[in-house]
């Protein structure tokens, strides 16, 4: 019986250690809160600044929400020129972000216009080139045109001749070939003509100037085979 007594005792002191300690630290709580909140209400108040206990430059100050409110104490601790001169600071601050903002898009804006400048030059040069070549394409035309229009009217004339040349006697178109009229053009007429027709123009020939049949009779086989 008496051990039995002996432990509840212990048990007893125990559980009064316990409440004990739960109180004391449950005080221990309540005091620190009171004493951070009314730390808060006598720095708001002005009774007390904090910011100069703790200033921004402080480890303390660095704290993550300590330090929030050691700027909003710094703030209601200003006084008039100070306050004047913190929103002047930020003012500026401002300003310099807003310069270097609008110095960045200008820079962006000239490196674009540069860029499209550049665009621009190589768009020139390529429709430069273009033209140059469309007038070479022109001039060459115009070239060929010009020949095609004196072919044709080469081709007129000698058409007109071989009709000429059809309705003349062979002794007058041979003397005719023979004062120096172009071999060439001379074969060419007698392609447009009658077969017989060239025939006694060539044998008139013949009995003045055997070589100069020979040479149109040539110039008339090569025509031939082109």
């Amino acid at each position: 019986m008496a051990e039995e007594g002996k432990k509840k005792n212990k048990e007893g002191k125990k559980k009064k250690k316990k409440k004990y300690f739960f109180f004391t630290s449950f005080l221990f709580l309540i005091f620190l809160f009171t004493l951070f909140t009314g730390t808060i209400f006598l720095d708001i108040i002005g009774f007390l600044d904090l910011s100069k206990l703790f200033p921004p430059t402080s480890k303390i100050a660095k704290m993550p929400y300590v330090g929030s409110y050691l700027k909003y104490s710094y703030q209601i601790h200003l006084d008039d020129d100070e306050r004047l001169k913190l929103l002047s600071n930020k003012y500026q601050e401002e300003i310099q972000l807003k310069n270097r903002e609008i110095s960045l898009k200008e820079k962006k804006t000239k490196e674009l216009k540069d860029s499209l400048l550049k665009k621009e030059e190589k768009l020139n040069t390529k429709e430069k080139i273009l033209n140059e070549k469309d007038k070479s394409l022109k001039e060459r035309e115009k070239i060929i045109l010009e020949k095609e229009k004196t072919y044709k009217e080469k081709e007129a004339n000698i058409d007109k001749f071989a009709s000429i040349y059809s309705s003349m006697t062979p002794d007058a178109v041979s003397n005719i070939i023979l004062g120096g009229l172009d071999e060439n053009i001379v074969a060419r007429i007698f392609e447009k003509m009658d077969n017989k027709k060239v025939a006694k123009i060539l044998n008139a020939i013949s009995t003045k100037d055997v070589k100069k049949v020979k040479s149109i009779i040539e110039l008339m086989t090569k025509q031939r085979g082109k």
